[in-house]
């Protein structure tokens, strides 16, 4: 018997798209913008998203601007893909950098959930 994956790499996005439209998940296909870095390249997975957008004052004393982005890496699970949205100009933003990734090597060494 296939796999999910194995059954999914059989399946096109519009196929998902209207399935999932079909069972009341409305919208859950990407965006026709949305590309590859490399067009080889195939992810199936859980979509995981966030969204970025400038920031122009530095943040208020005891508020940790980083909160929120460290806690999608702590979540992540086996399967998921990371989905990032830049809102704005992507010039001033860097939504994965030295922080998210040290976090991440830091997290994939130890069990999920801890």
């Amino acid at each position: 018997m296939p796999t999910i994956p194995t059954t999914l790499r059989t399946l096109n996005s519009a196929v998902l798209s209207d399935t999932l439209d079909s069972l009341g998940l409305m919208q859950q296909a990407m965006k026709p913008f949305m590309r590859p870095l490399d067009d080889t390249l195939q992810l199936i997975g859980r979509a995981r998203t966030g969204l970025y957008m400038p920031v122009y004052a530095p943040p208020a004393a005891g508020e940790n601007p980083y909160e929120v982005e460290v806690a999608l890496v702590d979540e992540l699970a086996p399967g998921d893909v990371v989905v990032l949205a830049c809102d704005g100009p992507t010039e001033r933003i860097a939504p994965w950098g030295e922080l998210l990734s040290v976090r991440r090597s830091h997290r994939a060494h130890r069990p999920l959930g801890r």
